[in-house]
């Protein structure tokens, strides 16, 4: 069962490791084969060179068999690669391996349907991504040169015969193909297509391959589970399991905190699973982005016989609580998530994978993402079920920068078979991650599914499936999976479905209760202002969004200017969602009017996301205690393309991404209106009160002053308040296109915590006046700064570089009359200042309006 405490709701968990690596020591050795690997196309002669890890598609590519895959139109002239089977190869020389007792032969990730010859032994046949295969092969090397081979399948005709032989078919809303295969093969959902992504359904060595050679015994897991945390002590017991081939005597320990801890044991042949007791006295904790440093201990877990060490695993290791609570209320029931005995208001986004060909995405390209989510104040990231298990990297990052992670099963859209051979597949593929990813501190709940529970409600599948269908599901989201959990990782709570309301006699789209997905902005084309409504409201909004382009430099990598029409060919295959491009147009003449030229039309598309997003995560955190998070879709792209992401493929901050910093901010100041009064709030995300003082104006967009307002306030910790109401009675409703309210929170020393400006008019109708900026290049001990200026008000100035690489601090930002404003410009190479000046290209509102008059 779940640690759960029924009369409240509330799952209770601890969890202390961030990563580990295993030192190889005399006892153990691990050899990488990674090199001379081929590949072929299954019929054909000619063998070529191939990465690993890799993918089919990237090894046709690297040999020039394709073109790239991701420009123009080529991704449909590529769909004959799932349809066949590929051969990979290589040859290696074990070295000192046979001198081992045991030798085993580790895939870390086969993708997908494969099956594996070593010197002509059929030694394996994988059939899941998301496993990792390790096989004895002792027997089988040769103590010269070996010979490995793979032979994959095409996962499409793999499992043809299946889905034609089925009356009833499942539903796989995503599935960009006739026949929905998809949800008979445990592989990456997102490869078979999305509305946001390419179809390229791969084959390959995705993951590592190696030789693991071993001796009497090896560590195969090392869990450490916190059982208590106080500001006194963290008692802490270390789980350890030995694979031993014979009987004998051993010691473990675990080097923590300046402290050793040793325990005696007797191993036994097979499987041997020991724990160790071990504390930290006067722990620091582990605490999100913004709160406290992710404070992390270096632990180090040893298996010893007779004088040797044996193995080891590195590790370190954060301290902290984690609660998911579901309190009752007046209204229906909190879905909250607290650290350290503390309620979070959780904010973020979704993320997908960063690439359609994984194995390409690096660790920097990693550490890029989780950066510039701690940079945007995010605290976490939705880990979304139609891509993958992400890569230890990733976890290890999100750990160091205190980013918290709602990690999904792979599992989105689709409705899955219930048979007992596809369910004990899953059931390996969750053991295999949970333990993989259980001693993350940052991870802090694991989800079912992601919109099946929905679909079957809402989408008429329940009205066009078999009443078996509905059976199949709670199989392996109502039993299965939670019970892998409750066994696997008992310390963390499990939601069986996102969105769910957790109960049963609840609708998914209830927002009184559990977490919703609220598309009616964007998919129902409604207005912004429905984001306002309290049905759609939730207690924890994890799934809303918004579609912009990316930058014309993004475009540029995969259209020519012959293409820049929303309209042609190339424009529209990089537009997934149906109707994508003519809704961001609908919108925009709703809210902007619609630019005529192509760069311009990008710019305002990206405005309008912000926008958008602005208005439903101020409101989330306004509604606070009521709503609890606000995770919105999505952080980052897979390939260049027209989508919700905030971050584009090439890691390009669309205005998006600089809104979400501000958004996000631990303390904002947010305005609403309420027909002729506005409501100023204050909302902080800090666990102390402070002093504030709060400034108000009521400005012209020339710069006059109508009314202002100072005042001192004590901002009470983790709330949002209503600190004053502005009338606005004194301004004609026929003159608010020319005034803003513009509003600022400092503190003591008077030092600006936040400011939000809000007009009350929509931006099309604005009457924003003609200005031209003043621009400074400035070279300071910190780099180059941009001083900017402007004798009358200009809206989401959007700076870029020409013909110079580089990229500016802050963009697409509001400058009041008379301000003037530094920004840091950071180019790849030292460039004169005059040469940069000139190169500075400056886009507003302003002048983009007026070339629509």
């Amino acid at each position: 069962m779940l640690n759960t405490v029924k009369n409240t709701c509330i799952a209770i968990f601890y969890l202390v490791i961030v990563s580990s690596c295993t030192e190889q020591g005399a006892d153990i050795m691990k050899f990488q084969i990674e090199d001379n690997w081929q590949f072929v196309q299954e019929g054909k002669e000619e063998w070529l060179a191939a990465q690993v890890p890799g993918t089919v598609h990237t090894d046709l590519l690297a040999n020039g068999e394709i073109e790239d895959p991701f420009y123009g139109t080529n991704e449909h002239n590529l769909q004959w690669i799932e349809e066949e089977d590929w051969v990979y190869r290589t040859t290696f020389e074990p070295g000192g391996l046979l001198g081992y007792s045991e030798v085993e032969l580790v895939f870390e990730g086969l993708d997908t349907y494969a099956e594996v010859y070593l010197n002509d032994e059929r030694i394996l046949n994988a059939y899941n991504m998301f496993r990792e295969w390790r096989v004895p092969v002792k027997k089988w090397l040769k103590d010269s040169e070996n010979e490995l081979v793979i032979n994959f399948r095409s996962p499409m005709k793999e499992v043809a015969a299946r889905y034609d032989t089925m009356t009833a078919k499942y539903f796989a809303s995503n599935d960009r193909h006739e026949k929905k295969l998809s949800i008979f093969t445990r592989k990456a959902p997102y490869h078979y297509g999305w509305d946001w992504g390419p179809r390229f359904v791969t084959s390959g060595i995705w993951k590592p391959v190696y030789l693991q050679g071993w001796n009497t015994a090896k560590l195969t897991d090392v869990h450490i589970q916190q059982r208590s945390l106080s500001d006194e002590q963290a008692d802490l017991e270390v789980v350890f399991e030995v694979e031993a081939n014979q009987e004998t005597p051993a010691v473990l320990s675990v080097e923590l905190d300046n402290n050793i801890y040793i325990q005696d044991i007797m191993l036994k042949p097979g499987n041997n699973r020991e724990t160790l007791a071990a504390n930290v006295a006067s722990p620091k904790r582990w605490w999100p982005n913004g709160l406290g440093e992710p404070y992390l201990y270096e632990v180090k877990a040893k298996l010893t016989i007779g004088s040797k060490e044996v193995d080891a695993q590195q590790m370190k290791i954060g301290l902290r609580t984690v609660e998911v609570k579901q309190l009752p209320d007046s209204v229906g029931r909190s879905f909250e998530i607290w650290v350290n005995d503390e309620p979070v208001f959780m904010k973020g986004g979704n993320s997908i994978p960063m690439d359609s060909f994984v194995p390409r995405v690096t660790r920097d390209d990693y550490k890029r993402l989780i950066e510039d989510c701690k940079k945007a104040n995010m605290n976490m990231i939705r880990v979304w079920g139609g891509g993958i298990y992400e890569q230890d990297a990733f976890y290890d990052l999100c750990d160091e920068n205190g980013i918290l992670v709602w990690q999904d099963f792979m599992f989105a859209c689709s409705l899955y078979p219930g048979d007992t051979a596809f369910l004990e597949n899953v059931k390996h593929e969750a053991i295999d991650n949970i333990k993989r990813l259980r001693n993350h501190p940052s991870l802090a709940l694991w989800c079912g599914n992601n919109e099946v529970e929905e679909a079957w409600q809402h989408w008429g599948w329940k009205e066009q499936s078999p009443a078996y269908f509905w059976e199949e599901y709670k199989k392996l989201f109502h039993e299965l999976l939670p019970e892998v959990v409750a066994n696997y990782d008992p310390q963390r709570y499990y939601h069986r479905s996102s969105p769910t309301s957790n109960d049963s006699l609840n609708m998914p789209r209830d927002s009184r209760y559990g977490d919703i997905h609220y598309w009616g902005v964007w998919h129902m084309e409604e207005p912004f202002d429905s984001f306002l409504e309290d049905k759609n409201t939730g207690r924890f909004v994890s799934e809303y969004g918004f579609q912009s382009f990316p930058s014309l430099a993004t475009i540029k990598t995969f259209a020519t200017p012959g293409d820049f029409d929303i309209t042609s060919e190339v424009m529209q295959s990089h537009q997934k969602n149906v109707g994508g491009n003519r809704r961001i147009k609908n919108y925009m003449e709703r809210y902007y009017g619609v630019p005529g030229d192509f760069e311009s039309f990008l710019y305002v598309s990206q405005l309008l996301q912000a926008e958008a997003m602005k208005t439903a995560v101020e409101h989330h955190r306004r509604m606070m205690p009521y709503t609890m998070g606000s995770l919105y879709w999505q952080i980052n792209d897979c390939w260049p393309v027209a989508s919700w992401a905030g971050l584009d493929y090439y890691g390009n901050w669309k205005a998006l991404q600089y809104y979400a910093r501000d958004f996000f901010n631990p303390v904002l100041v947010s305005m609403k209106q309420e027909k002729d009064r506005v409501d100023i709030y204050a909302i902080s995300d800090h666990r102390t009160a402070q002093n504030v003082t709060l400034d108000w104006f009521l400005l012209t967009f020339t710069g006059d002053t109508l009314k202002q307002s100072t005042n001192k306030y004590e901002l009470g910790a983790n709330k949002s308040d209503i600190l004053e109401s502005v009338s606005l009675s004194e301004i004609p409703k026929q003159d608010r296109a020319t005034y803003f309210l513009y509003a600022v929170l400092r503190d003591q020393a008077g030092n600006k915590l936040s400011d939000n400006r809000l007009f009350f008019v929509e931006n099309k109708e604005l009457d924003l006046p003609p200005s031209e900026i003043e621009i400074e290049v400035l070279e300071k001990a910190n780099g180059i700064h941009v001083s900017l200026s402007s004798s009358a008000f200009l809206k989401n100035v959007y700076l870029t570089l020409e013909e110079v690489e580089g990229k500016f601090e802050d963009n697409f930002f509001d400058l009041n009359a008379g301000e003037r404003r530094e920004v840091v410009c950071s180019t790849g190479e030292k460039v004169a200042l005059e040469e940069l000046k000139k190169n500075i290209k400056v886009l507003t509102l302003n002048e983009v309006k007026s070339k629509m008059k």
